[in-house]
């Protein structure tokens, strides 16, 4: 079985690179299964703090290997079905999480490598990045919750531009639009990544958890439930190891030491 997607380890680290380079590191079953079980098996790692998500080669994603959609004949509307299963799955394991998420961004992501890049919770690209939808283009309708996340991301008016009009943007507009955290130079992409990584790594991964879930939480709720839950959480992140010793630190005037 070909591996399209791995796994490394370090430093409190999970890297989860798609790597399927020689095509584009798109997705057909075998991909979305790799990335569901990745995604599973990073999820219950209590020893990482941050998961990176990146591609391999010159590209993100090129979303969907409709190569693969195509042979199936008579069979694709099943077989796409169990795809985007897998593949949603994955999403939901990787938004939920309590471990922030960093999408380190080079060359093309389409399709579901731009929804990929959607989800993440912090998102670096080189300059030279491209995203598109491109879902209608090829007579298709978008998947990996781009229709879900974009409009919270974006708003409406410009996922509307994005996915009927297929535009190809830049990193710089992707930054402008509040599609992506940052552009950086190209040379300089695993540096600027890597310092926003450690960055996270030094932090309080319950306080940064929470903080995920509360924004995710916070199109869900009305206001007075919100802050009732802001409420509960702050109290409890105060009582526990992590806060504690943020508020210590801070108090003490040195640099606080998260586990």
């Amino acid at each position: 079985m070909d591996k399209k997607v791995e796994l490394i380890i370090e430093d409190k680290v999970g890297t989860i690179i798609l790597s399927n380079p020689e095509k584009g590191n798109a997705f057909d079953l075998e991909a979305a299964k790799q990335l569901f079980e990745t995604a599973l098996k990073v999820s219950q790692l209590t020893n990482l703090k941050v998961i990176v998500l990146k591609g391999a080669g010159k590209n993100f994603s090129f979303g969907g290997d409709l190569v693969s959609f195509q042979s199936q004949g008579e069979n694709v509307s099943a077989y796409l079905k169990e795809v985007t299963l897998y593949l949603h799955q994955a999403i939901c394991l990787l938004i939920k999480m309590e471990k922030p998420v960093v999408g380190v961004i080079r060359g093309v992501a389409a399709g579901a490598g731009l929804s990929l890049a959607s989800i993440c919770d912090i998102v670096v690209a080189a300059k030279t990045a491209k995203f598109t939808a491109s879902y209608t283009k090829v007579g298709l309708t978008p998947d990996g919750s781009c229709t879900y996340l974009l409009p919270r991301l974006i708003g409406l008016r410009q996922t509307q531009k994005l996915l009927l009009l297929n535009p190809v943007i830049g990193a710089t507009e992707a930054v402008n639009l509040g599609l992506i955290t940052e552009a950086v130079n190209d040379e300089t992409l695993e540096d600027e990544s890597r310092k926003i990584i450690d960055s996270l790594v030094k932090n309080s991964v319950t306080a940064l958890g929470r903080t995920k879930q509360l924004l995710n939480e916070s199109f869900l709720e009305n206001l007075e439930s919100h802050l009732t839950l802001e409420s509960n959480t702050i109290s409890k992140q105060v009582g526990e190891p992590d806060g504690k010793e943020g508020v210590a630190a801070f108090i003490e005037k040195r640099t606080p030491v998260y586990n």
